[in-house]
């Protein structure tokens, strides 16, 4: 995606940026570049590459996630993250638990040095995955930046909601509201029955959240990259076969293995799919997260 002049390009750029953003961020990684023996640059451009790729033009496939009503109540969350970074980034993928006085308060998949989450889940509260939402230019991430400043990181926002003691109806206004510097997808399961939406973003707000409805039948909900609304293209339609893996094997019989088999099946799994996250607020220990390999 990146050459390596603009990567060096940009990571002088970015170094001057670690001074403004909040805490823990700008410690963390400060911490991470000493400790790797890189620029603190280098760690700010890592932690900004969601924002720099989500606009227009791009063609990037990066993401399906899956929420779903079980049968029983609970609500399963499943997602691949597909970025097309091939071997370093899988080799960067780890799991991690945000532990205050030895207990673990949340816990996210995520990349070393990347100290933002793009799929999380708070115990007993609610789960989070952010696909990436290709919409407007360049211009509009650059002026939202310049006016949110980098704690409109959208890995940051997705963090200091599972730090917070929200539950899923709160998770959702918040992740709907907090400014961003670029558009996306923030998918989010909670407890029970119709608590699972789909947050479809711009920089400032929602512009649609589709939510779970049990009554008419929508006890699942799939997305990619492609708003719900709209029909996916046929060069990169990963929403249809999705659905229809969901529907043949039912709301009674799905479960983690079924849910971990869909993400499993081309083209849900493809060659850009970094790894693939199953979890489920209301069974903490459900939560685990696999690389992948083409």
């Amino acid at each position: 995606i990146f050459t390596p002049r603009v990567v060096e390009m940009i990571s002088i750029l970015a170094a001057d940026l670690v001074k403004y953003t909040p805490q823990p961020y700008s410690g963390e990684m400060l911490c991470f570049a000493e400790q790797v023996n890189l620029s603190i640059g280098e760690v700010m451009f890592l932690n900004m590459v969601y924002e720099l790729t989500a606009y227009g033009h791009q063609n990037i496939r990066a993401c399906t996630s899956i929420v779903a009503a079980l049968s029983d109540g609970k609500i399963l969350h499943g997602r691949n993250l597909d970025y097309n970074l091939g071997d370093p980034l899988r080799q960067l993928t780890i799991m991690v638990d945000f532990q205050k006085g030895g207990k673990t308060i949340y816990k996210g998949t995520t990349f070393a040095g990347y100290v933002g989450l793009l799929t999380g889940m708070k115990p007993n509260k609610f789960t989070v995955s952010l696909d990436q939402r290709n919409k407007g230019d360049w211009q509009d991430n650059a002026f939202q930046a310049y006016q949110s400043g980098t704690s409109g990181i959208i890995a940051f926002v997705i963090r200091d909601v599972l730090e917070s003691n929200a539950d899923f109806d709160e998770a959702v206004s918040a992740l709907s509201s907090t400014h961003s510097i670029a558009p996306c997808y923030i998918i989010v399961g909670g407890l029970k029955d119709d608590e699972g939406a789909v947050i479809t973003r711009n920089q400032t707000t929602a512009i649609d959240v589709w939510r779970l409805d049990i009554t008419n039948d929508r006890w699942f909900l799939v997305e990619t990259n492609y708003d719900h609304w709209n029909p996916p293209p046929n060069s990169d339609n990963r929403r249809d076969p999705a659905n229809n893996m969901m529907r043949e094997i039912g709301r009674s019989k799905l479960d983690a293995a079924s849910m971990f088999q869909i993400l499993s099946t081309a083209p849900v799994l493809n060659f850009g799919t970094m790894y693939t996250t199953i979890m489920s607020a209301s069974d903490p220990d459900e939560y685990n997260a696999w690389i992948r390999s083409p």
